[in-house]
């Protein structure tokens, strides 16, 4: 069997985003409705571990192919697992940041956030741009997990968000309050091993709302009202309120309309 013979191989393949997605969701339709045959799912796995592992493969075929991948890990033969496993590291530098995302979209948490963390430490080492994308990566990540338990409150996680947020790139500190209002977001905020990050997360905000950059200034003022509005009660709310509402004050009235109307808004 070729992928002539499976209509939704073909076009997960395609270099048109249309396409691919139309071609995921021919393959999502079978699986839900149980006609995916045997032949089919195992010529799927091999011509999609060709698409994701080749050399040559053009940045569009290995997206349709993660697309795809993340639909036939379900079920899917141990061997085709850990391939897909053991290209993650790679995949996680892979030039097109599109493919990245992919990765990250279908992954799994557990699997993927180490690889994200190392390579977070090891871009702000070498200053290099791609520290922004991979804190994406890690808002993806934490955006998909209901546990903060399992995932975003080690002290590692947390230095290394602390850090992105004091970055000279300006694009790395707005991620990271991206960031920041993703960690807040996650259920169980008020548990004892989150609350006790409110300090020095409420501390960074304030300085998000100083922010030269109008784009810095506006993520924090997203992660600023998500904080005060998680926070259980007024009281829990009072210690941060000197910190935080003067610069949210202040933003009132700045210059960029965004953060202006927003901040009037919060």
């Amino acid at each position: 069997m070729s992928s002539l013979h499976i209509p939704w191989l073909a076009l997960v393949q395609s270099n048109k985003r249309l396409d691919r997605e139309k071609g995921l969701q021919q393959l999502q339709e079978s699986v839900n409705e149980g006609r995916l045959g045997e032949e089919e799912r195992r010529e799927g796995e091999r011509e999609v571990s060709e698409l994701v592992t080749s050399l040559t493969s053009p940045w569009e075929a290995k997206h349709g192919g993660l697309m795809a991948a993340t639909v036939l890990l379900p079920g899917a033969s141990p061997q085709f697992m850990e391939k897909m496993k053991g290209e993650v590291p790679l995949l996680l530098e892979y030039d097109e940041s599109r493919v990245r995302w992919q990765v990250c979209c279908g992954g799994g948490c557990m699997e993927v956030l180490p690889y994200i963390t190392g390579g977070i430490e090891g871009n702000l080492e070498r200053d290099s741009g791609e520290v922004d994308t991979q804190l994406t990566q890690k808002l993806s990540q934490s955006s998909s997990s209901s546990s903060p338990e399992n995932s975003h409150t080690e002290d590692r996680t947390e230095r290394l968000v602390f850090t992105c947020l004091s970055h000279t790139n300006r694009f790395v500190r707005e991620t990271g309050h991206r960031v920041i209002a993703a960690f807040i977001s996650i259920p169980g905020l008020s548990t004892a091993s989150v609350s006790a990050f409110w300090p020095d997360i409420a501390r960074n905000m304030a300085k998000g709302l100083s922010d030269n950059w109008s784009q810095v200034r506006m993520s924090s003022s997203v992660a600023t009202r998500v904080f005060l509005t998680q926070l259980p009660s007024l009281e829990a709310r009072e210690p941060y309120f000197p910190s935080l509402l003067p610069p949210l004050c202040l933003n009132r009235h700045y210059v960029a309309e965004g953060v202006r109307l927003y901040c009037q808004e919060t």
